[in-house]
């Protein structure tokens, strides 16, 4: 609006006696055409209302067809019939340095009908009318001016590379919504005419947001693309708010899962740093109702305009002096959406369901993928109940050394109840052709088996008056494994007259989902947590010692400048009894 002013609005004050001159009728004009302009930016912004479709006529023309557009200054754009244009007579033609160039309309005046006129000296004629028409043009799509728009408050975003030619950048919401979906935008820009193939793979850990998998994290994998000088591609991700979702939410790169590269040469990661977002619990469109329409006349005021509208990117190929029309890309239009459309396109849209729709079974999803066969089943007259537990054993421990687990509940209630506890393993299975799932109760190297578990041994203290049990473990040789699992099974006589045979715990427990990562100083990682056997619950992460690094609520952990092994103490917040570890070897990385 700055470029062209509008307000303060004046308009004439008419009385008894007012002597009018073309000034004044100028300025009724004048009040009358800003106040309609004003309506138009604010009420519509700038765009195509109908119309205005690009089509190749030949290899050497163009037809564009009749449409009704609004340019930035708020000026209505009118096509009343197609044109037909030579490209080489369309002005921008001859200046133009690459093979893509922007077909854009703009706005334009001209004074029209002359007639004869009083009192005008030597000069006689005036034209009568002005005529509101508009023009055509040609631009290098790389050039195409950028107009600032004022969504840094809206919109977070962080480069994840940036090369000689290609930027990645990704956007989210600076706020999202509980329980409701989310768009992820990465978008790919090749700043300049360089056509290297580009490709980013990289694993974005998000905390308290789902894929449609139930998993908390996001694979991008840009595939090997190339673009040419100014254009963009974006890649869309979808994620799920969960309704748990703390206040402040943090979106990490997980370390070194990050390869970008542009051509043959390899792109280092730009931002380590944590995106920090907010959870509210408010509908989208309240949402974004708000955040839109607190932008004060002077923010907007600060945003650019564009006085042309863009019509559609055409690729040419050029032999010498000679050019042929490649093909034509309309995907670079922007469309308002007017009032007298919205029936037709409630329409269309009943063809299509709601993103956030697909995201309402990711939870149930995500329960189902956890829900294995570890809760309580009562085969004829006994109980059974089993899970896992898992047994932190810290760094360079020596063989001797005893370790014991937390206390388990194994949810059959006190009395006399039989626990024992095996070791679980993966091994390849050559008749089966893939890796299996063993569990050996006793000693392994009966099996001569070649693994780890070998290296301790355990007993179980059953605590009957609890309900519950305590397993320890014994290293028979030095080890410098952090985490050990065993699989437990809870046996006990069922004589029917027990109410409190089945308890809350039963089989009940929780995992990292990665227990030991290897971090650099100062970067971060999340540890997600698994849930065995019960529905996901809010979780509290603790450093079990000062000085180790900092843990945000939603478990985005943070190294510090120093290098070491730190435990990271994770336990459901309301059942502190469910507990896991998982630990942080920090090192610093050597320049390469």
């Amino acid at each position: 609006m700055s470029d062209n002013q509008l307000f303060p609005f004046e308009r004439n004050r008419y009385y008894a006696g007012k002597m009018l001159t073309s000034a004044d009728f100028t300025a009724e004009q004048e009040y009358f055409n800003n106040k309609r302009k004003f309506l138009n930016q604010i009420l519509y912004g700038s765009g195509l209302i109908c119309g205005m479709s690009v089509f190749n006529l030949d290899d050497l023309s163009v037809m564009i067809e009749s449409g009704a557009a609004i340019d930035g200054l708020g000026r209505e754009i009118i096509m009343d019939k197609a044109a037909v244009r030579k490209l080489s007579a369309v002005e921008g033609f001859e200046t133009l340095e690459s093979d893509r160039a922007s077909l854009c309309v703009r706005y334009k005046e001209e004074a029209v009908h002359p007639v004869y006129a009083l009192n005008k000296g030597t000069q006689d004629y005036e034209c009568n009318r002005i005529s509101e028409g508009y023009e055509l043009f040609l631009t290098d799509a790389s050039v195409v001016e950028s107009v600032y728009e004022m969504e840094q408050e809206f919109l977070s975003k962080t480069i994840l590379a940036a090369g000689d030619c290609y930027t990645a950048e990704l956007s989210v919401p600076v706020t999202v919504c509980r329980g409701r979906g989310v768009n992820l935008i990465l978008k790919i820009t090749n700043r300049n005419d360089g056509a290297a193939p580009f490709q980013l793979k990289c694993r974005i850990q998000t905390p308290d947001m789902l894929n449609p998998d139930g998993e908390h994290d996001l694979s991008i994998d840009t595939g090997c693309i190339t673009l040419s000088g100014g254009e963009e591609k974006c890649f869309s991700y979808y994620m799920l708010v969960q309704e748990s979702a703390h206040e402040d939410i943090n979106i990490v790169t997980e370390p070194d899962s990050f390869q970008a590269f542009e051509g043959n040469k390899r792109m280092e990661q730009i931002n380590h740093v944590p995106i920090k977002i907010n959870a509210v619990s408010v509908l989208p469109d309240e949402l974004i109702t708000r955040e839109v329409g607190k932008l004060s006349l002077e923010m907007q005021n600060l945003a650019g305009v564009r006085e042309y509208i863009r019509l559609a990117d055409i690729h040419l190929e050029r032999t010498g002096g000679n050019y042929l029309i490649s093909s034509v890309d309309e995907t670079v239009k922007s469309y308002i959406q007017v009032p007298s459309q919205a029936g037709k396109r409630r329409e269309y849209e009943s063809y299509f369901c709601e993103d956030t729709a697909f995201f309402r079974t990711v939870g149930s999803l995500e329960l189902h993928r956890n829900q294995k066969d570890d809760g309580v089943e009562p085969p004829g007259s006994l109980m059974i109940a089993s899970g896992t537990v898992e047994i932190p054993l810290g760094d360079k421990m020596r063989k001797g050394d005893i370790r014991y687990s937390g206390e388990i509940m194994h949810g059959l209630g006190k009395g006399n109840v039989f626990v024992k506890v095996g070791y679980e393993f993966m091994k390849e299975d050559n008749t089966m052709g893939k890796p299996c799932r063993s569990v050996i109760y006793g000693n392994p190297d009966l099996f001569r088996e070649k693994s780890p578990i070998s290296k301790v041994e355990t007993a179980v203290k059953v605590l009957n008056e609890k309900g519950s049990f305590v397993v320890a473990a014994r290293l028979l040789r030095d080890t410098g494994f952090f985490i050990l699992t065993l699989r437990w099974i809870a046996i006990k006589a069922d004589s029917g007259h027990d109410p409190d045979r089945i308890g809350y715990y039963t089989g009940k427990s929780i995992s990292a989902e990665k227990t030991t990562v290897v971090l650099g100083t100062k970067e971060s990682f999340y540890f997600n947590v698994r849930f065995h056997n019960m529905e996901p619950c809010s979780v509290t992460y603790e450093l079990t010692e000062p000085g180790s690094g900092e843990i945000s609520l939603d478990g985005v952990y943070t190294a510090p400048a120093r290098e070491g092994v730190f435990e990271i103490r994770i336990f459901c917040t309301d059942m502190p009894i469910l507990c896991t570890y998982a630990y942080a070897v920090v090192k610093k990385k050597t320049e390469t």
